[in-house]
């Protein structure tokens, strides 16, 4: 995979970031992380959280210009967790931890003097009031929440500021297209971290029965995936898979349809949205759920072998990226395996010549594909 260097001057220092495709802003370091960086607290802190870190644009210069603070970074993406462990390895910066966690779910550490988040802009109202609620939780006595949001949803957190009675919210700053708000330590009632997440409930036909799953908010779904390209791919899966691996599938329609047919499932995303989801949609089924810090299959399933890999593509994935990827997995397939892969119309030319388009449907097409020759190389 090639790595994305970002080169920018952060609180004083240069900085240059290592990013992988497919990351949030993978290119530059957007304006609200800027934005939140140039209206930090005044008081030094002790300890730090960074929420939702990515590959450490915000966390990591807090950490270089704090150097007795602890900094812990924290992402639900597992690719960005190691993206952020690498940069402050470069960095030299012995006082980071990053580590993966669906929002506040696995954060054992605390209290923290800082807060710190650039809130996701598809998280929900709900998300962003339990991003900030909790956050405010986890604070000492004296400490502060800061985050940045787009301004489309600057009005959704000053409404949660009346509902939930918010004292001591403050707008910070104002940029061109975010805003910096404030809020400091308080109380808040248990969450129930993953039921935050939820969106709705969506129905699958499968095997001439409707199946319910529950869809979380920011689970990167393509526009019409619900109605075309997800049942087009459910309705290509074979009636006797045999051993299955689903890569990166979402809240889990594929795994929980493998299953019900009799397949042994494995289950593999880097996202922790993804997995959590995809459990709790398969709790009824046999589905073997394992996350990765990587965007390479292959390495986290080394020496397995799989009668069906299926998965998709995104359509915000960098396309060579995707490929590369969709490569390296054929080499999980067992002599005489397959791969079904829900595809884009314009992903399809970049497939090699000996992918099938089994189906197709809208702007979506299900192509099948066959391990690779033998003594086929491919980088990492």
């Amino acid at each position: 995979m090639k790595m994305v260097r970002v080169d920018d001057t952060l609180l004083g220092q240069a900085w240059h970031f290592e990013a992988a495709p497919g990351l949030f802003s993978p290119d530059r370091v957007d304006d609200g992380t800027r934005l939140l960086l140039d209206h930090l607290p005044t008081t030094p802190p002790s300890q730090v959280l960074d929420m939702g870190c990515g590959y450490g644009a915000l966390g990591l210069p807090v950490a270089r210009a704090f150097p007795n603070a602890r900094c812990t970074l924290v992402d639900r993406d597992l690719l960005a967790v190691e993206c952020a462990r690498n940069n402050a390895a470069a960095a030299g910066l012995p006082n980071v931890h990053a580590m993966g966690s669906l929002g506040y779910r696995d954060i054992t550490q605390g209290p923290f003097d800082w807060v710190l988040c650039n809130v996701p802009a598809r998280i929900g109202r709900q998300g962003v009031g339990y991003l900030m609620a909790e956050g405010a939780s986890r604070l000492t006595p004296q400490g502060v929440l800061m985050v940045v949001v787009i301004r489309d949803l600057a009005p959704v957190v000053v409404s949660l500021k009346d509902t939930l009675s918010w004292i001591g919210l403050r707008n910070v700053a104002r940029g061109a297209r975010h805003d910096v708000f404030s809020l400091p330590a308080m109380n808040a009632p248990g969450h129930e971290h993953e039921n935050l997440y939820v969106l709705d409930t969506v129905t699958y036909a499968m095997d001439g029965k409707n199946r319910s799953l529950v869809r979380p908010h920011d689970i990167n779904e393509d526009p019409g995936h619900l109605k075309a390209g997800m049942p087009l791919l459910l309705e290509c899966l074979p009636r006797a898979p045999g051993r299955c691996l689903v890569v990166r599938g979402g809240y889990g329609a594929a795994a929980v349809l493998l299953a019900q047919r009799g397949g042994q499932v494995t289950a593999v995303d880097r996202d922790l949205m993804g997995t959590t989801y995809t459990r709790r949609n398969a709790a009824h089924c046999q589905v073997e759920v394992r996350t990765q810090d990587t965007v390479w299959p292959a390495r986290v399933l080394e020496g397995e072998r799989f009668d069906l890999v299926t998965g998709e593509t995104h359509s915000q994935e960098d396309p060579s990226l995707w490929l590369e990827n969709l490569t390296a997995t054929l080499e999980l397939l067992a002599p005489g395996g397959q791969a079904l892969w829900l595809v884009r119309e314009k992903q399809k030319k970049l497939l090699p010549p000996t992918a099938v388009t089994l189906a197709q449907r809208g702007d979506y097409a299900v192509v099948r594909l066959g391990p690779p020759p033998p003594g086929t190389k491919r980088g990492r």
